[in-house]
């Protein structure tokens, strides 16, 4: 294995367990639901004793996307689950927020840190570089 291999592994490592920490901590703040979280779910038109709901399928996205072998599932249900906390913001009249950023960049890093660390996924996802920048 090279250490270009090594490094992008790692990277990929980084990114993948970035996410899924943050989705652990959001997960707990859905079941302990202080203060702030609830007055946010209650703009949002949540009641917040759907947390713990939530918390579950932030729990299932994390375990999916740590799991090597379940990763690009991990990655489509996290992708698919900030979607749907896009959507929400959007409903509510919050175009471009935060949030909405976050939830993206968010998702990126879940597919980026998947696409470094595991070989099928850039064989079916491959990014091509031009021929100029090839013979360069």
């Amino acid at each position: 294995m090279s250490s270009r291999m090594n490094v992008q592994t790692v990277a990929g490592i980084a990114l993948t367990y970035f996410v899924v920490v943050v989705l652990l901590l959001d997960a707990v703040m859905q079941f302990v639901l202080p203060p702030p979280l609830r007055q946010a779910m209650e703009q949002t038109g949540f009641d917040p004793s759907t947390g713990p709901q939530l918390a579950v399928v932030m729990l299932v996205c994390a375990i999916t996307l740590a799991i090597p072998s379940t990763s690009a599932l991990g990655a489509i249900l996290t992708t698919a689950f900030l979607g749907g906390a896009i959507a929400v913001h959007v409903r509510i009249g919050e175009i471009v927020t935060g949030s909405q950023i976050f939830c993206v960049l968010l998702g990126a890093a879940a597919w980026g840190g998947v696409y470094l660390r595991n070989e099928r996924v850039r064989q079916v996802l491959p990014i091509r570089r031009s021929a100029a920048a090839v013979r360069a």
